[in-house]
């Protein structure tokens, strides 16, 4: 077995050596940048979309935006009614909303990365996302992609939960078979199981 391992260490020596002087040269950051990304075992996953976000002085500005675009904002049926909500969703991450930036959106299931058979969990998705070089989207990607985004197809927008004023947490959602340019928010509940097959968008780690 020492002589196994004694073979290996040999073997391994050259790329290490190589790897090094690589880490040490011009293109360091470059190479920095693929060596922890082959560390943390990203997926090559394609680009869904790229967004560029702004900062409101006024937070019922991006609200206005969306009302004169038509977008439907919130769902309100017989069992559920989160208008009000979702409005104040949208206010809330405006106000609270300090920084601006360009974001390549990646759009990923559950069973692209590994969950095939049994559903996960909110926070198993995330965690396993997570691993594979993936971040959540800051909250405000969810309404201004909306205004930008015609198609009505139903998109999740993985996120940090927004938490109103009374406790409630949500999580922005765009799109559905009923509206095509819908908005609204759900329910947050990290250990409620999600569809194996519906697309969330995550943002690349920096």
């Amino acid at each position: 077995m020492g002589k196994i391992k004694k073979i290996l260490l040999c073997e391994a020596r050259g790329p290490i050596v190589d790897l090094i002087e690589k880490l040490s040269g011009e293109n360091a950051d470059e190479w920095l940048t693929r060596l922890k990304k082959c560390l943390r075992q990203e997926g090559d996953y394609p680009i869904w979309g790229k967004l560029k976000t702004s900062i409101y002085s006024d937070d019922t500005m991006l609200l206005h935006e969306l009302d004169k675009s038509k977008v439907v904002v919130g769902i309100k049926n017989s069992d559920i009614n989160l208008i009000l909500d979702t409005r104040t969703a949208i206010q809330k991450v405006c106000s609270e909303n300090k920084v601006a930036g360009t974001y390549n959106l990646i759009g990923i299931t559950p069973s692209d990365i590994g969950f095939t058979n049994l559903r996960p969990t909110l926070m198993e998705f995330y965690t396993k996302a997570f691993d594979m070089g993936l971040d959540l989207c800051p909250a405000t990607i969810g309404p201004e992609l909306r205004l930008e985004y015609e198609e009505s197809t139903y998109l999740n927008i993985a996120m940090k939960p927004i938490v109103m004023d009374d406790g409630c947490s949500f999580l922005f959602i765009l799109g559905g078979q009923t509206y095509k340019r819908l908005i609204s928010v759900i329910p947050y509940e990290k250990d409620k199981k999600v569809n194996l097959h519906h697309k969330w968008l995550f943002i690349n780690k920096k």
